[in-house]
């Protein structure tokens, strides 16, 4: 009877073990699942917020800050109007170049100074010649602003003679200047008073013109006695006064005159490995192969939601002529950069004047579709560590087997 007891006893403990073994193995697995689902979800969840909620701050602080941008100007003219919301923090800049000094480009020496004999001035015009008329043909403008380098004067000269032998000298003046002579013509011959014999002088201006409004003065002389005739001037002609001129150094097509020799925008730090980074090292080399003078880099970016803005103001530096300006930034974006797609944009201008000279955008490769987000937004999701234990089954067992012990002991029976 006491045997049957203790057997039925340990049979009983032995079912309660088995069941016990199979239901923390269950449970294990149980576990290892939700664990891992957990996780999973927990990272889509905290992406999606951050996601969500700075893009709708973001979108709603640039609509509120949004620059007042006219289609009409260059983009130059509003880059100053940056959303104050995004900030960037730059690790490294690097310049390199010449030392930078506050020297100006030297003006070009100009030839030597004649004036006009004053003596002219009391000279009686001549009854026998005179210019009939004066006019001006506009040629060169390389930089589209109003100021010409390059003209031609055309002289109609009459005389009450079948032919006349004549040259002219050509004076200019600056407002309140004196007259200063610019070229002479050579000897042409005119017919009486016929239209078809004007003369036409090419005037390259190459030194010396800086842009401002010059007037024009002709004296005309007998080619064969060096007498002077007449002279017709700004005072006579509306055609020869306040002419906007400048020399070749200045009437050029800046942009021709840069060349982007290297570039490069790599992106680093995506934390919490979604495609998205929040640091980028850029750099561009330039060579300037006009005039020496200060040239500044400015960088733009844009998402896909918001126009240009400025994302970094780059340092003046002194080029010489045909040298080598190389820039170098890496930065962090530190706040309200939403994870999106950025566009970014180069800006050469004179940092001087503030004259636009050139630009490099998205048509360039790395400039294009840069995936980009805040470091507050680049943080590798928490992952909770689940211990387990695979003793709790031997337990139950050593403590079964104590229990089996003691009972054969109090009936003593043979164990």
């Amino acid at each position: 009877m006491k045997l049957n007891r203790v057997m039925t006893t340990f049979m009983f403990l032995s079912l309660m073990l088995s069941y016990q073994l199979k239901a923390e193995t269950d449970s294990n697995h149980s576990r290892k699942l939700i664990h891992n689902d957990n996780v999973s979800a927990f990272k889509g969840a905290v992406l999606g917020v951050f996601q969500v909620d700075i893009q709708e701050a973001h979108q709603g602080e640039e609509t509120s800050k949004k620059r007042n941008f006219n289609p009409d100007k260059e983009k130059f003219a509003w880059k100053t109007l940056q959303p104050t919301t995004r900030k960037l923090k730059i690790i490294e800049q690097r310049v390199e170049n010449n030392p930078p000094n506050d020297a100006k480009k030297s003006e070009i020496e100009a030839k030597s100074v004649k004036f006009r004999n004053s003596q002219l001035n009391v000279l009686q015009n001549s009854a026998d010649v005179w210019v009939y008329d004066a006019s001006i043909e506009w040629l060169e403008d390389a930089d589209s602003d109003y100021f010409y380098s390059s003209l031609n004067l055309v002289l109609d000269v009459d005389s009450l003679y079948t032919t006349t032998n004549i040259f002219s000298e050509i004076y200019y003046r600056e407002a309140g200047g004196s007259w200063t002579w610019l070229a002479s013509t050579q000897n042409f011959e005119i017919s009486g008073q016929q239209s078809n014999d004007s003369y036409i002088l090419n005037l390259t201006f190459n030194a010396g013109f800086n842009p401002d409004n010059y007037d024009l003065l002709i004296d005309v002389y007998d080619a064969d006695s060096q007498q002077f005739l007449t002279t017709y001037s700004s005072a006579d002609d509306v055609d020869l006064s306040q002419l906007p001129l400048e020399d070749q150094s200045w009437d050029f097509y800046a942009g021709l005159n840069i060349s982007l020799d290297s570039y490069d925008l790599s992106l680093y730090s995506d934390l919490d490995a979604d495609g998205y980074f929040s640091g980028y090292e850029f750099s561009a080399s330039v060579t300037n192969h006009n005039y020496a003078r200060n040239l500044q880099l400015n960088l733009y970016s844009r998402d896909s939601q918001s126009d240009w803005f400025l994302e970094l103001e780059g340092a003046a530096v002194w080029v010489e002529h045909n040298d080598q300006v190389q820039w170098h930034y890496s930065v962090d974006l530190e706040v309200n950069y939403s994870p999106d797609q950025y566009d970014f944009l180069i800006e050469l201008v004179d940092a001087d004047t503030g004259e636009f000279i050139k630009d490099y955008g998205p048509e360039l490769a790395l400039l294009s579709q840069r995936s980009l987000e805040s470091k507050e937004q680049d943080i590798p999701p928490r992952t909770e560590v689940t211990a387990e234990y695979s003793g709790g089954s031997t337990s139950t067992m050593f403590l079964s087997l104590l229990v089996l012990v003691a009972l054969l002991k109090k009936y003593k029976l043979p164990a």
